[in-house]
């Protein structure tokens, strides 16, 4: 009698818990998802076949996690609510642990799913205040992050810290953000795998994390690394911190940069003064005669500079022949690249005398200073001078002589032509 009794009493119980929702005592698996509607060919007109998310919205839609906008629109530019980002962590976890999401929306619609998220730590009670708000990036991954445990969002991917670009350690949620990262279920919006965690997130985002975490084999390998440590440059050294340079002529300056690792070590020459000097990745070119101040400079900031002063170089004394018939007087013409224009030399009594017009010595690129050049000329060639005299006109007539010429060089008038003559007599 009493072993009927105790049979009786396990097949009510075994009666009533076949009647709890969800039972069947299915195991907490990845297994658990599996397909339970199609996806037809076109089912969302704004869902083309050929955008990166198409994919994953079939898969996410044929696993009964996300549904269309309508009928025929699926809106994967649309944005989600918190409300409906904890609807799919609750639906992830419930299907994770029983096989089945069977949840009654009651008013507010969201309430069951709240009430569910808390209940199984997804989220803390009072976490969030507006259940309508669009949900951004950042709660979307802490949401979902505690959707599965952590041995089903097992790390595929090394993710250093502080690799994400714009989630930095410590930040809120930026260990479920990490945790995503390392499982392949978020990938990131561009090559450097920055994730854009306060903007808000598109369905087609959501389509494809969502299958991810349903679908292992659907997961992303990828690599982030930290960016490499920035070593700048803080101080420049000049070689020269003063160089003198003539008209045309140019110098080198060589740079060092300490330290000597650093990481971006290029710098940037500069010149005060181009109307001076010049500079090309440290050759200095001198333009004309003044200063400049030339600068290095690094992209950190850093800098040495030099002072350049550029002068006009020395005016080399022409050399200049004698004359044929005088010996060791200097050829006035040849002195100034000219030819005489009139030639008085007269071979009875061994003089001579030659005129140069004004024109063809200003053509030939003199103006005062043929006079500096000729008197140069006489002295360096053994000349003394004897003295000086008024002309009738108000020009003045140099005498020089060395011994064996006197040589008189003045302003003259031939044919009514102004211009220069040149007298030589014996001594």
């Amino acid at each position: 009698m009493k072993r009927k009794r105790i049979g009786s009493m396990l097949a009510a119980a075994a009666l009533c818990l076949s009647l709890l929702p969800g039972a069947a005592f299915a195991a907490e698996s990845m297994d658990n998802f599996k397909a339970g509607r199609t996806y037809a060919d076109g089912q969302f007109t704004d869902v083309s076949p050929g955008s990166w998310y198409a994919g994953s919205v079939e898969n996410a839609y044929e696993l009964g996690l996300v549904s269309g906008t309508s009928q025929t629109t699926f809106d994967p530019n649309g944005s989600i609510t918190v409300g409906s980002a904890l609807a799919l962590a609750c639906r992830l976890h419930s299907i994770y642990y029983t096989g089945a999401a069977d949840f009654v929306q009651g008013s507010p619609w969201y309430q069951v799913y709240v009430d569910y998220a808390v209940e199984n730590g997804i989220i803390a009670d009072g976490r969030y205040s507006d259940y309508n708000a669009a949900a951004t990036r950042r709660q979307f991954a802490a949401i979902l992050a505690q959707a599965l445990p952590e041995s089903a969002l097992t790390a595929i991917n090394e993710i250093e810290a502080g690799a994400i670009p714009d989630v930095a350690v410590g930040s809120s949620d930026y260990e479920a953000v990490y945790a995503l990262y390392r499982a392949g279920v978020l990938t990131g919006s561009d090559k450097q795998g920055s994730f854009l965690p306060e903007a808000t997130i598109d369905r087609a985002s959501v389509a494809a994390i969502v299958a991810r975490m349903a679908l292992p084999g659907q997961r992303q390998s990828i690599t982030l690394t930290l960016p490499a440590k920035e070593n700048p440059v803080t101080a420049v050294t000049l070689s020269q911190s003063a160089l003198s340079l003539e008209v045309g002529g140019s110098g080198v300056l060589t740079a060092a940069v300490t330290p000597a690792d650093a990481t971006d070590s290029a710098l940037a020459w500069s010149s005060s003064n181009t109307g001076v000097a010049t500079v090309s990745n440290g050759t200095v070119t001198a333009v004309a005669a003044g200063s400049a101040v030339i600068t290095a400079q690094a992209a950190s900031g850093a800098s040495a500079q030099c002072t350049v002063t550029v002068t006009q170089p020395a005016q080399t004394q022409p050399t200049a022949g004698s004359y044929a018939a005088f010996p060791g007087v200097p050829d006035f013409g040849a002195l100034l690249g000219i030819d005489a224009l009139v030639d008085l030399t007269d071979p009875a009594d061994g003089s001579g005398g030659y005129f140069y017009a004004s024109t063809d010595i200003s053509q030939a690129g003199h103006m005062s200073d043929f006079a500096d050049l000729y008197v140069n000329a006489l002295i360096d060639s053994g000349f003394y001078m004897l003295g000086e005299f008024e002309n009738s006109d108000g020009g003045t007539t140099l005498i020089f002589d060395n011994g064996v010429y006197s040589v008189m060089f003045g302003v003259a008038m031939a044919s009514g032509i102004p211009g220069i003559m040149i007298a030589i007599v014996p001594a």
